[in-house]
């Protein structure tokens, strides 16, 4: 699959389970079906994030985006691990 392909599925997803705070933008709306929970996009955030860091033709501001996708849910850390 493209990089190109992979990066924006990722983005799509983290867009609509993360927190509106957390969204990249720009950011488009879509309805998913109930087949795609919330435990399968979990899942397929954690096959494609490592997907995308073997990757060596992500643009910058990819590079950039995946960056602040893995802060963000490193400064989330500590309080999501309290509300468990």
């Amino acid at each position: 699959m493209e990089t190109r392909h992979v990066f924006f599925t990722l983005r799509m997803i983290w867009n609509h389970t993360m927190p509106r705070g957390a969204r990249l933008h720009p950011y488009r709306p879509y309805n998913f079906g109930p087949f795609y929970s919330r435990d399968y996009f979990a899942k397929a955030i954690e096959a494609l994030v490592p997907e995308l860091e073997r990757r060596e033709d992500l643009k910058a501001s990819w590079q950039a985006d995946l960056q602040w996708m893995q802060d963000w849910l490193a400064r989330q850390r500590p309080q999501l691990e309290l509300a468990a």
